[in-house]
């Protein structure tokens, strides 16, 4: 609700920078909603080489530099070569995806741990082009690159969830649904119809 109010309250204002509407802004009446703020959800340092052992060759350097840089996905995806200093262990965040800016408009330096630089070096040897982190067919990673979800798969085989849930496909076929939360993935029985449960592991949301 707050983003809608937002989006509202910034068209209505170049609406009237337009000379397209006059008046006071109604969107500044409306009060923001009060939500909690919680803190963001990280993975503990010794969870990286587990998450990273289960990627393929290309996407562990991807999503190596992200966890131990901390970097946007446009801003990995902008990434070139001659962003990357190793010598003095910095990263030069100029753009985002194909943008010669970031989303914060400027530019930063940020550290190279000493964990990140061996795969910062294979990146830079296997990167045909400028760019660091291009496709398997050779162009440019866009929005649309569901970076994320890939990595639920590899959160999973590490082990890195928030418990499994534990289903019944028999009783579910039948109308009859039965499931049930567990933090491990033990082999269990229905106590409905003693059919062995299926465990989906769900994975633990981190930023």
């Amino acid at each position: 609700m707050n983003k809608l109010r937002a989006m509202v309250r910034n068209a209505f204002n170049r609406a009237r920078k337009a000379a397209l509407v006059t008046g006071q802004n109604p969107a500044t009446d409306i009060e923001l909603r009060k939500m909690p703020r919680r803190a963001p959800a990280f993975l503990e340092l010794h969870q990286v080489p587990l998450v990273l052992a289960e990627l393929s060759d290309s996407d562990r350097r991807l999503i190596a530099t992200a966890l131990y840089a901390g970097l946007r996905k446009g801003e990995l995806f902008g990434l070139r070569k001659r962003d990357v200093d190793i010598e003095r262990r910095l990263l030069m965040v100029r753009r985002s995806y194909d943008r010669e800016s970031t989303k914060g408009a400027r530019e930063e330096a940020v550290p190279i741990a000493t964990a990140l630089v061996p795969y910062l070096q294979e990146a830079l040897e296997a990167a045909p082009g400028a760019l660091l982190f291009l496709r398997p067919d050779g162009e440019i990673r866009t929005e649309d690159d569901k970076l994320g979800k890939r990595l639920r798969s590899p959160l999973n085989r590490a082990g890195i969830v928030d418990g499994y849930l534990h289903l019944c496909r028999r009783c579910k076929r039948k109308g009859t649904p039965h499931e049930e939360k567990h933090t491990d993935c033990r082999r269990r029985r229905c106590p409905k119809c003693g059919m062995l449960l299926w465990a989906k592991a769900l994975p633990r949301p981190f930023r």
